[in-house]
């Protein structure tokens, strides 16, 4: 049974992170591609959406968390998205420095980001 519930949240963390992907990397890639703003701003933005949408998807849909409005949850899940906001900025700021589009390197990031975000709330946001 444990295996078939892990299987179907991996399934749901795939499809709940498609959406979520597309929409945080939408906003990403246009402020990256238009200049406006540095990278660190970029990614903070994109990083905001991410959070806003995702703490519901992730908490609800994915690992069917309860008490999701409870301090410990959002706190966790704050640090998290924090985590993720400061390697995505830091992996895009290498992949610049390594001559490499700024918006290649912030499509290089996603797999890792979400390998990495889906472990800890597994295993630490949502438990």
């Amino acid at each position: 049974m444990k295996s078939k519930k892990r299987s179907g949240q991996k399934r749901r963390f795939g499809l709940a992170g498609i959406t979520n992907v597309i929409l945080t990397n939408a906003v990403l890639q246009a402020l990256l591609a238009s200049n406006v703003v540095n990278i660190a701003v970029a990614t903070l933005t994109s990083q905001a959406v991410n959070t806003i949408f995702g703490y519901t998807i992730y908490g609800k849909l994915v690992f069917r968390a309860q008490g999701l409005r409870q301090k410990k949850p959002v706190i966790r899940y704050t640090l998290l998205m924090t985590a993720m906001w400061i390697l995505n900025t830091g992996g895009i700021e290498l992949g610049a420095t390594a001559n490499i589009s700024k918006n290649i390197a912030a499509l290089a990031m996603v797999p890792i980001l979400a390998v990495l975000s889906y472990i800890a709330q597994k295993n630490w946001v949502f438990r």
